[in-house]
């Protein structure tokens, strides 16, 4: 007999499955008031469950363990009016930056969780011209260090001229830099920053120009931004030389931003508050963590035009590619996600 995996959504029983007949599953909750618990037909049939049904049901439960009702509800009046749309959390850690500015820093966590909107806000903090790039394997130095480039002369002539890249045109103005996935960055790359980020003597090599290089303007702020290794990213770890020249290194694993306020912006309150309670319970389970970013594209798919539960097909469950049961099964708790 092949028991589908669906057929767990919602099923209230009056006892667990016996340790003797399948140890490995147990109860797990469900948001908000409903509690599921596993029943399986051979208990009472004598007929065994295949081993890869077996397999399904308890990734399922895996997953989705932990899910009952969130410790705290979302609500709309919990974390201010910041300007910049940062939470209590974003906010502590914006004054702690501040406070080493212009001193290099580097935010480290999940995509997703607002590591540019916090840069955006300290550029913004220190007024100062603000600029990003996100770093991969293929980056060219000439896009960031710079290039000789031809140019027309009043008389008509070709002649060279040199052009900045993005970090040399910002380590001369003064800038704000976001040097975003640094731990994708190419090892050229990676190497030309030592001198960039020194203490008390910061110098940027331009080889490709001359031997004298560039003079760091005393307020440039390079802030990096990286993902963890070994999670599904395509990273490596950073560089221990490298990483012991940020005078602070924050770590970004819970949302920095002020999602309520972001969300409502979006949407109408009740679909807002759908959206919270669903991303609060899938939350409690790490397999199912869900970012800012995709909390707000679910929300933008809505306001496109999209019904809940299309939005959540298309935007949501494919980036659970081996828990989306466990997704379905805590969203079809809410009629809203059934429309």
């Amino acid at each position: 007999m092949r028991v589908n995996p669906l057929w767990i959504r919602r099923t209230i029983v009056l006892r667990e499955p016996s340790a003797e007949v399948w140890p490995e599953v147990y109860k797990v909750g469900s948001f908000p008031q409903y509690t599921a618990l596993y029943k399986f037909a051979h208990e009472s049939e004598g007929t065994p469950v295949d081993e890869e049904t077996k397999a399904k049901l308890i990734e399922i439960r895996d997953a989705s363990k932990g899910a009952t009702k969130p410790e705290q509800e979302f609500t709309f009046d919990a974390e201010g009016k910041d300007p910049d749309m940062l939470n209590r959390r974003g906010r502590e850690i914006k004054e702690l930056a501040l406070a080493l500015y212009p001193r290099p820093i580097l935010l480290q966590g999940p995509t997703g969780m607002g590591k540019s909107v916090l840069a955006r806000s300290l550029a913004k903090a220190v007024k100062q011209e603000y600029s990003a790039f996100n770093a991969h394997p293929g980056t060219d130095m000439s896009f960031l260090a710079g290039f000789w480039r031809p140019a027309p002369t009043a008389s008509g002539a070709i002649t060279i001229e040199w052009q900045n890249g993005l970090i040399t045109d910002a380590a001369e103005k003064g800038h704000v830099l976001l040097f975003e996935e640094m731990s994708r960055a190419p090892q050229e790359a990676v190497s030309r920053l030592f001198g960039l980020l020194d203490e008390g003597f910061r110098y940027w090599p331009l080889p490709e120009k001359d031997s004298n290089g560039v003079e760091v303007h005393k307020d440039f702020w390079f802030i990096a931004t990286s993902n963890p290794p070994d999670s599904g990213y395509r990273t490596a770890d950073i560089d221990k030389a490298l990483e012991s020249r940020f005078a602070g290194v924050f770590d970004l694993t819970k949302p920095i931003a002020d999602e309520a306020r972001i969300i409502k912006g979006i949407v109408d309150e009740e679909i807002a508050v759908a959206i919270g309670r669903l991303c609060l319970a899938l939350r409690k389970n790490k397999d199912t963590f869900i970012p800012t970013r995709d909390m707000v594209l679910l929300a933008q798919a809505i306001k496109g035009g999209m019904t809940p539960k299309k939005a959540l097909e298309v935007s949501l469950l494919p980036k659970f590619r081996n828990h989306r049961e466990a997704v379905m099964t805590i969203a079809n708790d809410h009629e809203i996600w059934k429309k």
